[in-house]
């Protein structure tokens, strides 16, 4: 096998009809000795946002000493991109031996079940299986779509179960209205594991609470009446939150300060919990993250940005960031 066998596998159009549970993925495990035990993982769903809360919060690990497994999707450039240690993307050789293992399991349960895996079942086997072998202090995991039955909800006691922005994407899935997407991301709220949720639309907030409080799962709602703007340009914004003064975040947006809190409440957690993460390597950690793909200035002249807003709701926080931009004021919007 080599790197374009791997690419060839999970680009294939897998999968047949509509996912309805977990098993088909626990069974790969199984078949795979369970990977996804012992590893102390943090959760990330949401429609927008996931992968920049995940970033923020390996960040700020990383300054506190931890060594940080990351999974995201999409992809920009290669596949490795979704899977990181600290930073560093899963080698090729690495990749290419995974599959290699995971392959053939994924071809005699093809056939013994009579259905096909998802590529991101696929993927999310790997990156497991490579963080099972890495031994990373932490991992964190981003959800694919939804929550209940995304590939990664196979974890049964995360650190933290962390919930970004809701909004109308992937609704073949999870349905046509906020409530019932909402209640697909609520799926990764575990019983007794704390759970902290981005500022979302008022009428969706009970949603995560009835859900923890059936669960037993300690919850923090965020409201964005929390947090105070001080200075909002491009590359630079200064806020304030709670008893935190003068946080600075490089990525642009009113959605990242929003973004920026969740991350903050997630790490308080790991602090409960036993980890130690200091104040300074905080504010260190949220200052040196970066995320590319997200209101990146691609040239200064002409002033070009490319965002990875792609639904509704993403769409309306760009153009609003866009608005506190001044050199764009003026310019021209295209979207792919």
């Amino acid at each position: 096998m080599d790197f374009a066998d791997v690419i060839g596998l999970i680009n294939t159009n897998r999968g047949n009809g509509k996912k309805k549970n977990l098993d088909r993925m626990k069974q790969l495990l199984i078949e795979l000795d369970h990977p996804e035990e012992n590893l102390s993982c943090i959760h990330v769903a949401g429609t927008n946002g996931k992968g920049s809360i995940c970033a923020y919060i390996s960040q700020i690990l990383q300054e506190a000493g931890y060594r940080v497994g990351v999974f995201t999707s999409p992809h920009l450039e290669r596949i490795n991109e979704r899977i990181q240690i600290n930073g560093q993307q899963i080698l090729t050789d690495d990749l290419i031996h995974l599959t290699e293992i995971i392959q053939p399991i994924v071809d005699r349960l093809e056939v013994d079940r009579g259905e096909k895996f998802y590529s991101f079942e696929i993927l999310t086997a790997i990156a497991l299986l490579y963080f099972q072998q890495q031994q990373p202090d932490i991992v964190i995991l981003e959800t694919g779509v939804g929550g209940r039955i995304d590939a990664t909800n196979v974890i049964a006691k995360p650190l933290v179960s962390v919930i970004g922005s809701i909004g109308h994407d992937h609704m073949h899935v999870l349905g046509t209205d906020l409530t019932a997407i909402a209640q697909h991301k609520a799926g990764i709220i575990k019983s007794n594991c704390p759970a902290v949720i981005y500022p979302v639309q008022e009428e969706i907030r009970y949603i995560f609470a009835d859900v923890s409080n059936e669960l037993d799962a300690p919850l923090t709602q965020l409201d964005k009446n929390q947090v105070t703007i001080k200075a909002s340009t491009y590359g630079q914004q200064v806020f304030d939150y709670k008893d935190w003064s003068d946080l600075m975040i490089q990525l642009s947006g009113i959605h990242q300060v929003y973004n920026t809190m969740v991350a903050v409440e997630a790490v308080h957690v790991l602090n409960r919990q036993g980890y130690a993460i200091s104040t300074a390597q905080i504010y260190e950690g949220l200052s040196r993250t970066k995320w590319s793909g997200r209101m990146e200035q691609l040239s200064e002249q002409p002033f070009v940005l490319v965002d990875g807003a792609h639904n509704e709701e993403g769409v309306m926080m760009l153009s609003k960031s866009l608005e506190q931009i001044a050199p764009i004021k003026n310019g021209h919007y295209s979207l792919e």
